[in-house]
């Protein structure tokens, strides 16, 4: 993201805002949900994804798909949900 921003500021720009439009409400969209699992995730990915190449479509779908990814894992760790142990 640093070389984005650095190097494509336009780019960063679109990428940015779409992760801050999609992840600003994805506390709220998840804790609704009476199991999330993982395929929240990967549909959450692709959608983030899809999006980031309407944004930016200079960008190639496997860099989308790895921002995207990268976005919902620094999520992941910052979000202030409390996730359930699924028992084994």
């Amino acid at each position: 993201m640093s070389h984005l921003e650095r190097e494509y500021s336009a780019i960063y720009q679109a990428v940015n805002r779409r992760l801050s439009n999609v992840l600003g409400t994805l506390t709220m969209t998840v804790s609704g949900m009476r199991e999330p699992g993982p395929e929240v995730m990967a549909s959450l990915v692709r959608r983030i994804a899809e999006g980031l190449q309407k944004d930016a479509p200079g960008i190639s779908s496997v860099l989308c798909e790895q921002l995207a990814w990268y976005a919902v894992a620094e999520w992941l760790i910052k979000c202030p949900l409390r996730f359930r142990r699924v028992a084994a």
